[in-house]
């Protein structure tokens, strides 16, 4: 990536503190936002950067090297070496490895860490996602919430100046209007904590996409409704664990282990250089101790410098030892998040069981509320209900519709979760 796309990253990162202000996104506007901005994903992007430039660094000895140098100096006496070579006017050297089964190895594992962290941003982004999708269904919530609370106090206000009149015409006692004067306080208090609760997820949403902590994030509009892949449990689990990004990320790193296991395995195996140079020395340096015609100007070789390790030291026995261990904690970290990912997407294929038992309830609860409206509306119309009874059935009413709606709204987050753990919470809800 080039240095201008590096700057936009990072100053997408750095949200600056500016005026509060509040932004209306719908879902697939929101994850687009994240995908671009949120700085958990620009991490682990530049994360996935820096390895792919170590992969340079572990090629470099396989890559030619070329250095030319031009020793300007004064001799006096016999000519004695410059930094080991002989005083030349102009010289060059080629280095390079040829076969060098250690570093190789450390090149391929350098390469499987490119895979590590590439799995690491797609997993980042898709975790980052179902925070996200999270927080919408939060903030919908929350919102439903406090049109419930402001729909209570105007019904309780109602109640409370019909009981107010009956108390004047002598048909309630007084204790029957200070309860439904408590009633009104209580519903605005209930009122005034919905607002607040309603303003934190919509500001850990506008943190998640990256504006300011004092922005806020106000849903749209309701997003629609999650489908699901056709899978039964077994093969959703079976999905998850291909799928879970940090699980193939674990399964990468233990093989970049294992490959770099082979490469202190690999130390005592010859080493062969490639080995090229040329030097143009000045005659006059060597002419008072050689014949003239006997001081060769150019001067050039070229070969293959071979190694035999023999004695090695003791710092490819413990780094041996050391990813032997690694490669233990890797394979134990691997374990654990396998039973994980299955017990957790036991749990979410449960979760979505009981949402759905609960939201059946409240629809059976709600027609219960409408029936007696009616039966409330048909006694009243005979003369033995009040005003206020048919509005407490309205409120009852209202009540159980909102309620249906919270148990929506729990049931799409059971959705969310199951395809949280399939790994699909950005392809699907991104569409």
């Amino acid at each position: 990536m080039q240095i201008a796309g590096r700057t936009l990253l990072i100053f997408a990162c750095l949200a600056t503190v500016t005026q509060a202000e509040v932004h209306s996104l719908t879902l697939q506007q929101a994850l687009a936002l994240a995908a671009r901005q949120n700085p958990d994903v620009l991490l682990a992007r530049l994360d996935a950067l820096h390895a792919q430039a170590g992969v340079d660094v572990a090629r470099d000895p396989f890559s030619i090297r070329f250095a030319a140098r031009s020793d300007a100096v004064y001799t006096n006496g016999y000519p004695n070496n410059v930094n080991g070579h002989s005083p030349s006017l102009i010289a060059g050297q080629v280095d390079m490895a040829l076969y060098d089964r250690p570093r190789r190895y450390q090149l391929a594992a350098a390469r499987e860490q490119v895979t590590v962290y590439a799995e690491t941003a797609r997993g980042k982004q898709d975790e980052v996602a179902y925070r996200v999708a999270s927080l919408f269904l939060d903030a919908r919530k929350a919102e439903e919430a406090a049109e419930l609370a402001a729909r209570q106090v105007a019904a309780f206000t109602q109640i409370a100046g019909i009981v107010d009149n009956q108390l004047a015409e002598g048909r309630v006692l007084p204790v029957d209007a200070h309860r439904a004067q408590l009633d009104v306080t209580a519903a605005r208090q209930r009122q005034q904590a919905s607002e607040l609760d309603e303003h934190l997820p919509e500001m850990l949403l506008a943190t998640a996409l990256g504006f300011s902590g004092n922005d806020r994030v106000h849903p749209a509009a309701a997003p629609a409704a999650i489908v699901l892949p056709e899978l039964r449990e077994d093969k959703a689990i079976d999905t998850a664990l291909a799928n879970n990004k940090d699980l193939l990320s674990l399964q990468a790193a233990a093989l970049a282990k294992r490959i770099e296991l082979q490469s202190y395995k690999k130390t005592r195996v010859p080493q062969v250089n490639l080995i090229a140079q040329y030097s143009l020395v000045q005659k006059s340096t060597y002419e008072s101790y050689f014949p003239a015609n006997a001081v060769q100007r150019n001067n050039g070789q070229i070969g293959a410098d071979f190694i035999l390790p023999v004695l090695v030291g003791s710092a490819p026995v413990g780094r041996l030892a050391q990813t032997r261990i690694d490669l233990d904690k890797l394979q134990l970290q691997i374990y654990e998040l396998q039973n994980r990912i299955s017990a957790n997407t036991h749990r979410a294929y449960q979760q979505l069981k009981k949402a759905t038992e609960s939201l059946n309830l409240a629809r059976d609860q709600a027609d219960l509320a409408a029936g007696e409206l009616s039966l409330e509306s048909s006694r009243a119309s005979e003369g033995h209900a009040g005003v206020a009874d048919i509005d407490r059935a309205h409120l009852s009413r209202n009540t159980r519709e909102t309620l249906i709606q919270q148990a929506e709204v729990d049931v799409e987050g059971a959705k969310l979760e199951i395809l949280h753990q399939l790994g699909e919470v950005f392809p699907t809800l991104s569409r």
